[in-house]
């Protein structure tokens, strides 16, 4: 009977370590990725706390701020060794932005794009990236908490 038991742990111990999130690795990254940002979701998490009038107003902007969010084109291509290459296309824009940024996978698998900064401007995903299914998802680096930001596979 003890061995029974024994078995039994030893399977579930082997099953809760198999459900557990894989780590990423680089190939699960390579390609060309499309970033969609929940801005509704963020404002609703953030305006929780304020009166009703206030809390009205901000997800009313919301509706709007996501309608431009949606319009902006903004694709990322991993290649291996860790090169980015961040497009941003914007509909009333004839030029289309281009950065090249680096990307790393930390030694508990999630993915970290490196963060641009020049003169005219700064590009920071201070997240941590996790494959969730299909996408890769944007977690808090202190919290681990999802964030209203997902990369998806074009």
């Amino acid at each position: 009977m003890n061995s029974v038991k024994y078995k039994l742990l030893v399977i579930l111990m082997l099953l809760s370590g198999y459900t557990q999130a894989q780590k990423l690795k680089e190939k699960d990254v390579l390609g060309q990725w499309s970033l969609s940002i929940d801005i509704d979701e963020k404002i609703k998490e953030d305006t929780e706390d304020l009166g009703t009038m206030e809390r009205l107003l901000a997800r009313g902007i919301s509706g709007f701020v996501q309608e431009v969010l949606d319009v902006i084109d903004m694709t990322f291509i991993f290649e291996p060794d860790g090169v980015v290459h961040l497009t941003v296309r914007v509909p009333t824009e004839e030029k289309v932005q281009k950065e090249t940024l680096t990307w790393v996978i930390n030694k508990e698998g999630f993915l970290i794009i490196d963060e641009f900064k020049s003169e005219e401007q700064q590009i920071n995903f201070d997240a941590l990236w996790q494959l969730d299914g299909e996408v890769l998802q944007a977690y808090d680096r202190e919290t681990r908490e999802k964030e209203s930001l997902t990369l998806s596979r074009i």
